[in-house]
C-alpha cells in the first residue's frame, strides 16, 4: 500500500473509535480559525484610521487603485474600511476620535487573540487524547489478529519484536494519523480563507505567493524514498535491540554465571550504533527541510515585496493594501509550511506501519470449523498422521487409538516428536496428511474453543503470572466460583500449602511464581487443568524438572487424579510410565511400538535401552 492509502485505511478502520472526539476537535479548529482570520481584519481596520490614504509613494498616487478592480470585501485593499464600517454600525458609531477608535480595535483584536489561543490549546488537548484513543485502537486491531494466530507463528518469531511493534510502532502509527487529520482541516481552512483574499485582491502577487508550496512538494517527492527506508531500518533496529535486551535481561543469572557481560555489551552496543546510523541518515533527510523552507519562505517573501512594488507603480493596488497583503502572505506561509510536512507525516507513517502490515498480512492456516458442541463419548483416533516443521524433518504417527478413560504414556528420545504429537491432539498444529477423530468426528469441524476445552494440560514448566495464586488458578476463565478453585487445589494437593500463606489463595506468586518452588507451581498448574473438570487430562514431562521430595507431592495429585480421568502423559520416569494402559514408544520421527510396559520390553529396543539407562545402570 502507497502512505496515503495506509492513512485512508487506518482511519476508516479505527474512526468509529474517535469520530466524536474528531468533530468535536474539526468544530474546535474552525472555531479557531475564524478567530484567526478575524485578527488582520480588526488590524486592517485600524490602518484604516491611521494610515491616511492621500499620500504619495514613488510618485505615484496610491489612494487611486485602478477602477478596473471591483469592490469586492475580499480585496485587501478595501477590507479595512469595509470591517470598520461593520464595526461601527454595530456599536452605532459616529464620527469619534481616531484614539478613541483605536482603543476600541485593540481591544477587540486583543480579545480575538486571547480567544483563538484558548480555543487552539483546547483543540491541541483533543488531538492528544484522540491520539491516546486511536493508539489503544490499533493494538487492539494487532492484538486480536495476533491472538488469532496459529501456535506456529509464534514459534517463528521472537516474543520480544512482536512486543515492541504493539508498543512502539502502534504508538507511532497513532501520532501520525491525527496530526494529518487536524492539519488538513485546521491549516487547510487557513490557507483557503488567507488565499481567497490574496487571490481577490492580486492574482499575479497571488501566483508568486505560492510558489513556495510548490517546491516544496517536489522536494519532499524527491526525499520520500531514502526518508522511508531510513525509518524502516531505524524501527527494525529498535525492534531488535528492544528484543536482545529482553533476553539479556531474562537470562541475567547466565549472563554473570558465564561471565557475559561484555560479550552483551557488545552485542547490544553494536545494533545501538546501528539504530544510530539509521536514525541520523533519517534524520539529517528530515532536518534538510527547515532550511530549505526557511530560505523559500524568505525568497516568496522578497518575491511578494517586488510584486507589491510593481503592482503600486501600476496603480493596481493600494499602499494599504499593499501592507495588508504582505501581512497575509506572511501569515499563510506558516499553514503552508505545516501542510507541507503532512508529505513527513505520510512517510514516517508508512515507514512504521511497514512491518505491522506484514504481521498483519500473516493468515491463520488453522481455520475454526462450524460444530459448536463438543464431547468426548468413546474415543479419540489418530489415522496415518505426518507433520514435518521444515522439509528436512518429517515426523510420522502410525494409528492408534485413546479410549475414554484410558492412561497413555508417551516415551522416547529428546527429539523423536513426543511433544509435536501432543500439540497435534490440541490441533496447535494440524497434520500435514491424516486425520484426528473425535468420536469420529474430524477435530477440525468443531469451534477450536470448545474442542481444546475438554483438555486441561500440565506442562514440564509452568508458566504463572505475576497475579495472586487464585486467579492464576482461574486464568481469565469465566463463572469458575471460589469454592470450586479450593476443590481443584485440594486435587492438586495444593490447598495445603496455600492456607499456610499468610494471604492463602491472594498470595501474589510474582514474576513467572518466583515466590514458589518448582513443586507449588506445578501444583498450582495442576489445579489450573483441574478446576473446568477438562475430560482428557495432559502431562508433558509434569515432574521432569523437580525434586525427589516435590515429585512425590506433584505425583501424589497426579495418581489421585488419574483415577477419574483420561491421560496422555509424556514422562521420562518408568515408575508413572508402567501403569499406563498403552505405551506409544517415538524413536526416529516416528512410533516405533505400542503396547504395555512387559510387551515393550521384550519387543522394543528403544524402550527397553531407556528403561534399563534409569533403573539398571549406576
Amino acid at each position: 500500500m502507497t502512505d496515503f492509502k495506509i492513512f485512508v485505511y487506518l482511519v476508516k478502520t479505527n474512526f468509529k473509535k474517535i469520530w466524536k472526539l474528531f468533530i468535536f476537535m474539526v468544530f474546535c479548529a474552525l472555531g479557531a480559525n475564524f478567530l484567526t482570520i478575524l485578527q488582520p481584519l480588526i488590524f486592517a481596520s485600524m490602518m484604516e484610521v491611521v494610515l491616511p490614504r492621500n499620500i504619495n509613494f514613488l510618485n505615484q498616487q496610491t489612494n487611486q487603485v485602478n477602477n478596473v478592480q471591483e469592490q469586492s470585501f475580499f480585496d485587501l485593499n478595501f477590507v479595512g474600511e469595509k470591517f470598520l464600517s461593520i464595526i461601527n454600525d454595530f456599536f452605532n458609531r459616529t464620527n469619534l476620535s481616531t484614539l478613541s477608535d483605536l482603543i476600541l480595535l485593540s481591544s477587540i483584536f486583543l480579545i480575538l487573540v486571547i480567544t483563538a489561543s484558548l480555543v487552539n490549546y483546547l483543540t491541541n488537548v483533543i488531538s492528544k487524547w484522540s491520539n491516546a484513543t486511536l493508539t489503544i485502537s490499533i493494538r487492539e486491531d494487532l492484538l486480536n489478529h495476533f491472538f488469532n494466530l496459529d501456535y506456529s507463528f509464534f514459534t517463528k518469531n521472537k516474543y520480544s519484536e512482536i512486543i515492541s511493534r504493539v508498543i512502539t510502532d502502534t504508538k507511532s502509527v497513532a501520532q501520525g494519523v491525527v496530526p494529518v487529520l487536524q492539519t488538513l482541516f485546521h491549516q487547510g481552512t487557513l490557507v483557503l480563507i488567507y488565499g481567497f483574499f490574496l487571490y481577490k485582491t492580486d492574482n499575479i502577487i497571488f501566483l508568486s505567493s505560492f510558489l513556495i508550496f510548490g517546491i516544496q512538494y517536489f522536494i519532499m517527492l524527491f526525499l520520500k524514498k531514502p526518508i522511508k527506508n531510513s525509518l524502516i531500518q531505524v524501527n527494525n533496529k529498535t525492534a531488535e535491540l528492544l528484543s536482545t535486551l529482553n533476553e539479556t535481561f531474562s537470562a541475567i543469572r547466565v549472563t554473570k554465571v558465564f561471565n557475559m557481560k561484555s560479550f552483551q555489551f557488545k552485542k547490544l552496543n553494536k545494533l545501538q550504533t546501528e539504530e544510530r546510523k539509521f536514525g541520523f541518515k533519517a534524520a539529517i533527510l528530515d532536518e534538510a527541510q527547515t532550511p530549505i523552507s526557511s530560505i523559500l519562505t524568505s525568497t516568496s517573501l522578497v518575491i511578494i515585496l517586488f510584486a507589491i512594488l510593481f503592482q503600486l507603480q501600476q496603480n493596481n493596488i493600494s499602499l494599504q493594501g499593499g501592507i495588508m497583503f504582505i501581512i497575509i502572505g506572511r501569515l499563510i506561509i506558516n499553514p503552508i509550511i505545516r501542510l507541507s510536512t503532512i508529505f513527513t507525516w505520510l512517510i514516517a507513517l508508512g515507514a512504521t506501519y511497514h512491518k505491522i502490515n506484514i504481521y498483519k498480512n500473516v493468515k491463520s492456516k488453522i481455520k475454526d470449523g462450524k460444530l459448536s458442541k463438543c464431547f468426548f463419548k468413546e474415543d479419540i483416533k489418530i489415522k496415518d498422521c505426518s507433520f514435518n516443521y521444515d522439509e528436512k524433518s518429517k515426523i510420522i504417527f502410525n494409528s492408534f487409538t485413546i479410549k475414554k478413560n484410558e492412561k497413555i504414556a508417551i516415551v522416547g528420545p529428546s527429539g523423536s516428536g513426543k511433544s509435536t504429537l501432543i500439540d497435534l491432539i490440541l490441533r496447535l498444529y494440524d497434520p500435514i496428511k491424516g486425520s484426528i477423530l473425535l468420536d469420529n468426528i474430524n477435530i477440525k469441524n468443531f469451534e477450536i474453543k470448545n474442542y481444546r476445552a475438554l483438555f486441561g494440560l500440565i506442562p514440564q514448566e509452568p508458566y504463572l503470572y505475576n497475579d495472586t495464586i487464585i486467579n492464576n488458578i482461574i486464568c481469565g476463565r469465566k463463572d469458575i466460583t471460589k469454592s470450586e478453585v479450593i476443590n481443584a487445589a485440594k486435587l492438586a494437593n495444593a490447598d495445603t500449602f496455600i492456607i499456610k500463606k499468610k494471604k492463602g489463595y491472594s498470595t501474589v506468586v510474582g514474576d513467572r511464581g518466583v515466590m514458589l518452588s518448582g513443586g507449588e507451581k506445578q501444583r498450582i498448574a495442576i489445579a489450573r487443568a483441574l478446576v473446568k473438570n477438562p475430560e482428557v487430562l495432559v502431562f508433558d514431562e509434569a515432574t521432569s524438572s523437580l525434586d525427589s521430595k516435590s515429585e512425590k507431592h506433584v505425583q501424589d495429585a497426579i495418581n489421585k487424579i488419574l483415577k477419574f480421568k483420561t491421560a496422555i502423559i509424556i514422562a521420562h520416569r518408568f515408575s508413572t510410565i508402567k501403569k499406563a494402559d498403552k505405551i506409544i514408544v517415538m524413536n526416529n520421527h516416528k512410533i516405533e511400538k505400542i503396547g504395555n510396559h512387559k510387551m515393550l520390553m521384550k519387543n522394543s529396543k528403544t524402550y527397553k535401552e531407556l528403561y534399563q539407562l534409569q533403573f539398571l545402570k549406576k
